[in-house]
């Protein structure tokens, strides 16, 4: 699947961003003089990314109501990421850009795969953790409660190994 970013906004225009569950980023300009914009090349990785945007902070929201622009609003009151905050109140010049979209929620995890120096450094937390930990929520909803107690049941046996 390619991601389809959307163009890039400042991020104190949190309202332009689509309602519903998405992935964003959350970047600074690598260089202040010249424009945050789609590149014309598409990247293996990230898709079509803007030049000139140093990604500090990845997000996913899976709400179907609020969504990216909720945590969006979040991020540009001081209210989200620490270091995102921190810059807010700063005054620093913030963009964001979103993909929506629930099949794009896992992106999150798998760009943490990529995190490098100057990549994504205000994410803090365990992203991938977090990810297997709401995938095994949704699987569980999915196997219904009789399912759920015979696998709560296993005995797994003292190593672990199966019954």
């Amino acid at each position: 699947m390619r991601l389809n970013w959307s163009d890039p906004i400042l991020l104190k225009n949190y309202r332009e961003a689509p309602k519903g569950p998405g992935i964003y980023a959350i970047g600074e300009p690598e260089d202040p003089g010249k424009p945050v914009e789609l590149a014309d090349e598409i990247c293996a990785y990230f898709g079509r990314w803007p030049r000139n945007l140093s990604a500090g902070y990845v997000g996913i929201s899976e709400s179907a109501s609020r969504g990216v622009r909720g945590r969006l609003s979040s991020h540009a009151r001081g209210k989200g990421n620490k270091s995102v905050a921190e810059r807010v109140r700063a005054g620093a010049e913030l963009w964001f850009i979103t993909v929506t979209g629930e099949d794009v929620v896992e992106y999150e995890a798998l760009f943490m795969c990529l995190k490098t120096d100057g990549q994504f450094e205000w994410n803090k937390r365990e992203e991938a953790e977090r990810s297997a930990r709401r995938r095994m929520v949704k699987i569980r909803a999915e196997m219904g409660p009789d399912s759920c107690a015979f696998y709560d049941n296993l005995d797994m046996g003292e190593h672990g190994e199966g019954m």
